[in-house]
């Protein structure tokens, strides 16, 4: 019995000693959630959605930081962004977010941050090109 439990604690120290903290538990999070709707109201599926940094990159369509799509409830959650305030480009055909630009409060680490674009018919504002790969 002795030796079983001699056993038994080598096993437990020899795990325990080889444990390392997973990197995601001791980073902040920082994620935003984007939902789309048309100016009615109503969400807005596949919608494309892109982040910049800053207002002349969201002008100019460049140095886009992230892109995604939205889901079929108009949602779009982005991870791994940095805690500062982002500019927020949206488009579904020929709807597109105001060209002014929509930029969020500075996101928050460990908070489900969120925002809300509304969509209209374009006027003067080009809907963003897509670059294709390899390009």
């Amino acid at each position: 019995m002795k030796k079983l439990v001699s056993i038994i604690s080598f096993i437990s120290f020899i795990l325990l000693s080889a444990y390392t903290p997973i990197d995601s538990f001791d980073k902040p999070v920082v994620l935003l959630k984007v939902t789309v709707l048309d100016e009615t109201g109503n969400t807005q599926k596949n919608a494309k959605i892109r982040l910049y940094e800053s207002l002349t990159d969201f002008q100019f369509d460049d140095n886009v930081v992230v892109e995604g799509t939205t889901n079929d409830k108009g949602k779009a959650t982005f991870k791994g962004l940095a805690p500062k305030s982002y500019f927020v480009k949206a488009w579904k055909g020929n709807k597109v977010s105001p060209e002014a630009g929509l930029k969020t409060k500075k996101l928050q680490k460990n908070n489900l941050n969120k925002i809300n674009v509304i969509i209209s018919e374009a006027n003067e504002m080009a809907i963003p090109k897509v670059k294709k790969e390899g390009k």
